[in-house]
């Protein structure tokens, strides 16, 4: 079960979800903490789709394109939704340029969409819950083709294209059948393949246990470390980044992402997904781990990774519910990091990010703030905040010695 699977279950469960207020710059629940340093400076917000009534009812994946070049201005953001099965295209000051999609069963039709690819310079493609993968016309919207696939749970970290010959990426996708994290895709012959060993807890998990703890905490998050060479995390009983060798098919642990204020996990955490029948005390599960929510590499080689917290308050089916975030910045060469920087935003519990030109695209959907807000409004923002670097991170969030 995807992270989104498992927030749907938590909206389902509660009726009820916050996130950030009217204010572009709101800080948060924990912004007069004296640990929750923010150094990270909102330096522009873009509405989405003004006056378009834009509603992103279940955003899984965002997008910041940069035409292939992380070092070049950033173009258009595409999103996911999941609500509505389709891909939202917004120019880079926020009007809505396409809605690409349409919802059902059908051949050219998209149902539970999940990861976007972007393939330059022609395509989009959209991961389909039906077992394909479908191919539509940038500009016009008119479906193309699709690759049929094995039905994995795909994570939101975008696909790493291959260096070598032909179109081939790799993209985060937890397979049940082999215990595995990553699939291939060939674009030439459409042929996937699987592989990417899961850490010991995980891997237990699925081949010795009810595959509870897999399932909601086996998605990988990965980024192109070198050329064929990902920087991969999978989340849960501790953070373990590996390195994996695409040509080889080899994975490496690297280190262990430090931690300083965000809550972590908790150390029982495979055992107890792993037990059948077993309920968390609130019913909900909120306090029990941090939620990573994604890697990228910056253009200097470090690792920028974002969690989630989440937090609630009341008793199903009126829970209040709400995130907190926070940056970690790993730099492998230095065996250094800057450690759970609180992020600028809102509360949102579908908080969204992405890396372009070593900025931080925050989605910010405003949301009603408490249970007796019934109000309509909603907006979505793009925030963005630049990645600080290592000279800029305060002394309570420095670390060292994280590599193994």
């Amino acid at each position: 079960m995807r992270i989104s699977s498992l927030l749907l279950i938590l909206i389902f469960l509660t009726g009820t979800v916050s996130s950030c207020g009217d204010d572009p710059d709101r800080r948060g629940d924990e912004a007069d903490s004296p640990t929750a340093q923010r150094p990270l400076t909102i330096t522009d917000s873009i509405l989405l789709g003004p006056g378009e009534q834009v509603h992103v009812g279940e955003p899984y994946n965002m997008v910041v394109d940069h035409g292939g070049s992380p070092s070049a201005p950033h173009r258009d953001i595409w999103i996911s939704d999941s609500f509505s099965n389709t891909i939202f295209r917004f120019d880079p000051d926020g009007s809505l340029r396409a809605r690409i999609g349409q919802a059902g069963p059908g051949p050219e039709e998209i149902q539970s969409l999940s990861l976007i690819v972007l393939r330059d310079p022609d395509l989009v493609g959209a991961f389909d819950a039906g077992g394909a993968v479908k191919w539509f016309d940038r500009e016009s919207g008119d479906f193309s083709h699709a690759h049929t696939w094995q039905r994995t749970e795909v994570g939101r970290s975008q696909p790493v294209w291959s260096q070598g010959e032909g179109e081939s990426f790799v993209v985060s996708a937890l397979d049940f059948r082999g215990a595995t994290s990553l699939a291939y895709l060939d674009l030439d012959t459409g042929e996937w393949e699987f592989g990417g060993v899961l850490p010991a807890p995980h891997r237990a998990s699925v081949l010795e246990g009810t595959g509870g703890f897999a399932a909601f905490f086996g998605v990988t998050n990965i980024t192109e470390l070198a050329p064929d060479t990902l920087f991969t995390l999978v989340w849960g009983a501790h953070d373990i980044a590996y390195t994996y060798d695409v040509v080889r098919r080899q994975m490496s642990p690297l280190g262990e992402v430090p931690q300083r204020f965000r809550r972590n996990s908790d150390p029982d955490l495979p055992d107890l997904f792993n037990q059948i029948g077993w309920m968390p005390d609130d019913g909900l599960g909120l306090t029990l781990s941090s939620f990573a929510q994604g890697v990228w590499t910056l253009q200097d080689g470090r690792i920028a990774v974002v969690h989630s917290d989440l937090d609630g308050e009341g008793t199903p089916p009126a829970v209040h519910i709400w995130s907190s975030s926070y940056l970690t910045v790993l730099d492998p060469t230095r065996d250094e990091a800057c450690v759970d920087l609180g992020l600028p935003g809102g509360s949102e519990v579908r908080a969204h990010f992405d890396v372009a030109r070593d900025t931080l695209f925050i989605l910010d959907r405003r949301l009603p703030q408490t249970l007796e807000d019934t109000s309509d409004d909603l907006e979505t923002w793009l925030l963005k905040a630049p990645v600080p670097s290592m000279d800029d991170c305060p002394a309570a969030h420095r670390a060292s010695g994280w590599l193994h």
